[in-house]
């Protein structure tokens, strides 16, 4: 069941079936829960508005954007980017940037 810590993660996937199977094993497991399924991200940046997930900011973070640069391509204020990485801190029980995508990238939260 989701908590409150929950990493949130939405699945951008072509194939519909995989991305369907995906769903099923990540919301089963548990500290995840998938907050969508889209074809590109495109879509998925549509669909879930100011809802950032909180893998797609850590792969931001891991290529390098800012948090400026994030907000201005999620279409978000930095304020909401900020907040978003706190609680992915919080999540991740990490103090700084370099930390969380060291330890996402350990997790294979991001690739």
């Amino acid at each position: 069941m989701p908590t409150v810590d929950s990493i949130r993660v939405a699945l951008i996937e072509d194939e519909s079936a995989i991305r369907k199977g995906l769903s099923l094993i990540l919301d089963g497991t548990a500290g995840f829960r998938c907050v969508g399924t889209f074809g590109s991200v495109e879509e998925a940046l549509r669909s879930l508005g100011g809802a950032v997930p909180d893998v797609l900011l850590l792969g931001m973070l891991a290529e390098g954007y800012t948090y400026q640069g994030a907000a201005d391509r999620l279409g978000v204020s930095i304020n909401t980017i900020r907040d978003h990485i706190k609680n992915i801190y919080d999540k991740l029980h990490v103090h700084s940037k370099t930390e969380a995508v060291r330890k996402a990238l350990k997790n294979r939260l991001i690739f």
